[in-house]
Formats: C-alpha cells, sequence, structure tokens
C-alpha cells in the first residue's frame, strides 16, 4: 500500500485521521501486484463475466486492462458518498477487517434522490430540501457490516458507506448474464445522454469523419467504457461460452449474451460502429440455436 498514505496514516492523531490521512479506495490492488490468487471470490456470488473479459484484454495489450477489483482502507469517519456502481454492474465487499455502516436506496427510489438536473447529493445527511424535495420520501435500507461479512449490492441501487471503525475491504464490481441486459440499457442512456449533448456540433464532427470517435471518447470517459469496447466484451464472452456448450449447459448465459447483441444491433450508432470495424460482429453461432 502507498507508503506516504501509510505514513500519514501512523503520523496523525486518530480523531484527525479522516481529513489528514484520507480514505485509500479504488486501489486496483491485483493488477498492480499481479497477485491474482491472493483470495477465492465466493460460489454464492456468481460467476464474473467483467473481471475475466479485463484480464483477458490486458494480456492482450488492448486499451488499459484495468480491472473492477478494488481494495479500500480508511479510518473511522471515512465514508463513500452516495452512487450507485458503474454501469449498471453488482458489485459485493467484504470486510477483512472492521465495520462498515450501510444506507442503501432501491432502483425504484432513484427519482425521489435527484434534483431537476438529475444530480444525486453528495451524500445524505443535511441534504438541501429545495434543490432536493423529494429525498425525504424515499425508503433507505440500513445495515451494519461486521469484519469477516460479505455485503452484495445487486444492480441500480444508490447507497452510501461509512467505516464505523478503521476497515480494510476488498470490493468487486462484475456482471453476469443476470444483469448483462440492464448494462445494456445502462449504456444506451449514456449514448442517448451523450448524443444530446453533441447535438450543437454533430454536423461538424460528421463532415470531419469524426463523431464516433467523439461519443465513443466521450462514453469511455464518462463510464470507464465504450459501446466499441462493451460489444467487444461480449463477443469475447459469448465465444467464451461456445467453447464450453458441449460440455455444460450454457443456454441461460447464451440467451441473455444473444438478446444483447440484437438489442445494441438494432441502434443506428452501433451499425456505424460495426461498419468502421470498431465494433465485432456476433459470433454465427450465437444466432444459429443449436446450443
Amino acid at each position: 500500500i502507498n507508503a506516504e498514505y501509510m505514513g500519514k496514516w501512523r503520523d496523525t492523531a486518530e480523531e484527525e485521521r479522516p481529513t489528514m490521512a484520507g480514505y485509500c479506495k479504488d486501489w486496483h490492488f491485483v493488477e498492480a501486484t499481479g497477485e491474482s490468487d491472493m483470495y477465492r471470490v465466493p460460489e454464492a456470488l456468481g460467476e464474473d463475466w467483467l473481471n475475466v473479459f479485463c484480464d483477458a484484454v490486458r494480456e492482450d495489450g488492448f486499451g488499459s486492462g484495468s480491472d473492477y477489483r478494488f481494495l479500500y482502507l480508511g479510518p473511522k469517519g471515512t465514508l463513500t458518498a452516495l452512487h450507485n456502481d458503474v454501469f449498471g454492474s453488482h458489485s459485493w465487499s467484504a470486510n477483512v477487517a472492521g465495520r462498515k455502516r450501510w444506507m442503501f436506496f432501491c432502483p425504484e427510489d432513484e427519482p425521489l434522490l435527484k434534483d431537476r438536473f438529475g444530480n444525486v447529493p453528495d451524500g445524505v445527511d443535511g441534504v438541501d430540501g429545495e434543490r432536493f424535495p423529494n429525498f425525504a420520501r424515499a425508503s433507505p435500507v440500513e445495515c451494519v457490516q461486521n469484519s469477516g461479512e460479505v455485503i452484495f449490492v445487486p444492480s441500480q441501487w444508490y447507497h452510501q458507506v461509512w467505516n464505523l471503525e478503521d476497515t480494510l475491504s476488498i470490493n468487486h464490481n462484475w456482471c453476469s448474464a443476470a444483469n448483462i441486459g440492464i448494462m445494456c440499457g445502462v449504456l444506451v442512456s449514456e449514448l442517448e445522454q451523450t448524443e444530446r449533448g453533441l447535438s450543437d456540433c454533430r454536423r461538424d464532427l460528421e463532415r470531419s469523419g469524426e463523431y464516433e470517435s467523439t461519443v465513443e471518447s466521450v462514453l469511455h470517459s464518462s463510464g470507464g467504457w465504450s459501446l466499441g469496447v462493451f460489444l467487444r466484451f461480449l463477443d469475447f464472452t459469448s465465444r467464451r461460452k461456445l467453447e464450453f456448450v458441449q460440455h455444460d449447459d450454457m443456454s441461460f448465459d447464451l440467451e441473455a449474451l444473444r438478446e444483447a447483441f440484437r438489442f445494441l444491433g438494432g441502434l443506428p450508432f452501433v451499425q456505424r460502429l460495426r461498419s468502421r470495424g470498431i465494433a465485432p460482429e456476433p459470433d454465427p453461432r450465437l444466432f444459429a440455436g443449436t446450443w
């Protein structure tokens, strides 16, 4: 762990650590150390398509290769502000040491959390009632997570987390057939928002042949993935599943992947990406229906 951060922790009085030492979070420790076998993911949490792809593209030298496995280390009093997880992924958090307080808001409450511009407050304490007039109508669910316990965070649930003690945790974002459709919907919503934002300069970008690459760059900057990369992820996962179809029942997974390709393939923007070679065509076996 960063020596400077640990030095600040050691040299700062306990009551000042939340502000002086801060919170070490979102550290890609597996990627940084190369130690992918530090721990085993509990089987109940399901198959992780997301990080399998990230590991594969890192080995191929494609893109940054950053994964979605994180280590969080923070003193008592630090917190993670109100948010939901990236592009509709599930997540889980395992406390190695310490205790956390969690507050969750279900997806149906999301409109109540936002102001008229679609923003959520920075935190759940002292919310401005004029800016967020419906926030108080939301119905949060709270719990305390102890050392040795794992919390599962479903797709699209907003949450805020407080460290009640000095706390060390392992956190994963992940996806599978169960939520791949949600991820598609989130990315399409991001695409629509990006295209609206570029509407004034779209004609100029199209004349210069830079429209698709600009949209992809904005998507990648805002959410970590572009549509081209997401389609490559779907292609990688479907081909991997098709290789095992003779040995295992992959029908649930392959049906979910096929529907994702159908949904995204109908978008004019995706069709333009494919015509430019930015996004792959799906494996024909996925639509053969013989698996």
